[in-house]
Formats: C-alpha cells, structure tokens, sequence
C-alpha cells in the first residue's frame, strides 16, 4: 500500500501492525511507519521511527560514542556513510551544521565520493575505507541520524544551494578543456542519473 501511495490504508495497517506486534517485532512495524511519516512530510516522528534501523539491520558502526545531540564544544566526531551513494550525498548537506558545533569533524565516505565531498566540505576531514587506526573520537554518527538529530523539519533542512561542489582546480582545468574544443564558445553541461538498478524501489 505504502509502495502504490495509497497513504492512508498504509498507515491504517501499520498502525494494525503496531497494535499486535510481538515486542521483538516492534521496532520493524515502527521502522516502517516511519517512512510513511517521512512521506506524509511528519518529520519528527518519522525520523526518530527511521532511526530504528541501527537495531534493525545490524550496519556496522565505529565504536565510538553515538552523538545523540550532546554539546560538541572541544570535541571531535566522525560522521560516517551507512548505506548507498545517493544516501551519503543527501544526508550529508548536515556535515556543516556539525563542524560549526564541533572543535574536529571527519566524515567517512565511499572512495568514489570522497574527492567531491572533500571540496564540498572545507571545514571538515574527509577520508574513506577504514576508521583511522591513530584517531580517537569522543563521538561517531550515521550520516542517517543528522535529521533525527537535529529534529529536522521541512523548514529547517539545510537548503543552501549548490552544497555539493567541485574542486575550484577541476573547474578550471575542464574550463580550459572545453573552451579550447569550442573556439571559446563553451558549453553547457547537463547530467543525467539513475540509482541502482538492482535497488527493489
């Protein structure tokens, strides 16, 4: 039902499902309304639902204190990247409102993001594979739990246009790329692209 947009006998039936869930079972009834409230646009409780999946589904974690919101004066994090590329590159518009609050903020990410997400981000560390064996944090958080965190809106989700951007070098150099195979003309430049085509959505 969720699936077909037929909201309103999807949350009719998870919250049938809630009422008789089995205490074990319960988290997974919650997860799943969860994103139904995220896309009814009821954000407070769809993001402290969809922060479920930690329990859910097992994704490793660095072992460090999870920040739950604490004050990160003088303290250093690790935000992380938890499931797919289009997951890192919507939920870490939030990076920012970290490193603003945080003495030290690294974000790990997937390898083929880390050179964008490393211009994109000049207030933070940006690296990927393998927890630093050298570093220590006095907290970790999932990318994912940044909106739960924040207890996000839609008024107040980070909106500052263009947050992803390249290297001002790369700019420059395919600047100078195209202009010479244009006679100065230059181009204008349009990308095209799709999720995993093995995703089930």
């Amino acid at each position: 039902l969720k699936m077909m947009h037929r909201l309103d006998e999807a949350e009719a039936s998870y919250q049938r499902a809630i009422d008789v869930s089995h205490p074990d079972q319960l988290d997974d009834s919650l997860f799943g309304y969860g994103i139904l409230c995220l896309l009814r646009g009821q954000y407070p409780r769809g993001w402290e639902y969809y922060d479920l999946r930690r329990s859910l589904y097992n994704y490793p974690e660095p072992e460090f204190p999870y920040w739950r919101g604490e004050s990160l004066q003088n303290k250093t994090i690790l935000l992380f990247c938890e499931q797919g590329y289009g997951d890192t590159l919507q939920f870490v518009r939030y990076a920012a409102k970290v490193a603003a609050l945080a003495k030290k903020t690294d974000v790990r990410v997937q390898l083929p993001l880390q050179k964008l997400l490393a211009a994109s981000l000049p207030d933070c560390t940006v690296y990927s594979g393998a927890v630093r064996p050298a570093e220590h944090y006095d907290f970790a958080c999932s990318l994912h739990s940044l909106p739960f965190v924040f207890q996000s809106t839609e008024e107040t989700i980070p909106q500052r246009n263009g947050y992803l951007q390249p290297a001002a070098k790369l700019i420059k150099k395919w600047r100078g790329i195209l202009n010479r195979a244009t006679g100065g003309k230059g181009f204008h430049v349009g990308i095209v692209w799709a999720g995993n085509p093995k995703h089930h959505n």
